[in-house]
């Protein structure tokens, strides 16, 4: 029975570790400043990741940084067409977008040339706009955290009610 112990103490210890999302959640913001922000499936933003936007038909890179403390990067467009950004952290998470990037209208024609473009070829840490207002899906920042902690709890609850269980049926 100990030794059944053990091995549900330990199983419980090492699950939540190997629960956490190794995926990697992507939302883009498109307009004049394309804003991509990448997170872990918890919530967490890959923050430095380092992060590479390729222009449509183009083999040099457009843009290369890294993501800011909200795992956020944001370029400027220069062409339509589908724009390719490629995020990857040191610890092998990461993501390739495509972001689709339509033909300006006439009247936005007009406007596009107001305000600066990132340049091809040069390197930059992102810096988007102000950020957008909270939506009912990411009104709750803390969440993943607290979700991911009463899971954890939970399941400890059940492990040790599996056991408890186990040796009842055992012993009677």
């Amino acid at each position: 029975m100990a030794k059944c112990m053990r091995w549900m103490v330990f199983a419980a210890i090492l699950l939540p570790a190997s629960a956490r999302a190794h995926g990697v959640l992507t939302r883009v913001t498109a307009g004049d400043t394309t804003v991509v922000t990448v997170t872990h499936e918890d919530g967490e933003p890959l923050a430095g990741a380092s992060f590479t936007v390729r222009a449509p038909g183009g083999d040099a890179p457009y843009l290369q940084g890294t993501t800011d403390a909200r795992g956020r990067l944001a370029f400027h467009p220069d062409r339509p067409g589908d724009w390719t950004v490629r995020v990857a952290t040191a610890d092998g998470h990461g993501a390739v977008v495509k972001v689709a990037v339509a033909p300006p209208t006439p009247a936005a024609a007009d406007t596009a040339a107001v305000g600066t473009a990132a340049r091809p070829g040069t390197t930059a840490a992102a810096s988007p706009p102000a950020r957008p207002a909270a939506s009912p899906m990411t009104a709750h920042a803390g969440s993943p955290r607290l979700l991911r902690a009463l899971g954890g709890a939970l399941l400890l609850v059940g492990v040790f009610a599996l056991g408890a269980r186990l040796s009842r049926r055992r012993g009677g």
